[in-house]
């Protein structure tokens, strides 16, 4: 029985990588020639769009990061940070 899950996001010079623990044993590697865009926004996981908090008042949609790869998929990562996520990916991609 799982009693917690850790999201880690680790932003290194050859890439992004991404655990869920204890579900995952090692990482997933993004490099970042794969990354098309890096933005922070306000997205509703269940519909898939933007979110207007006024018409999900209960709902808690909170910013994330939203990275649009070479191949047109979008994949959302979520932080407590997530503009300083964004930041360090944005600096780490432009030294590669």
């Amino acid at each position: 029985m799982l009693y917690f899950t850790k999201h880690i996001t680790e932003v290194r010079k050859d890439g992004i990588y991404i655990r869920l623990v204890p579900l995952n044993f090692s990482f997933k590697k993004i490099p970042y020639h794969i990354v098309e865009e890096c933005k922070v926004q306000v997205d509703d996981p269940f519909k898939g769009e933007d979110a207007d908090k006024s018409k999900t008042p209960r709902q808690k949609v909170g910013p994330v990061v939203i990275l649009k790869l070479i191949s047109g998929k979008k994949m959302l990562i979520s932080s407590r940070k997530p503009e300083e996520l964004c930041r360090a990916i944005l600096q780490a991609s432009a030294q590669y």
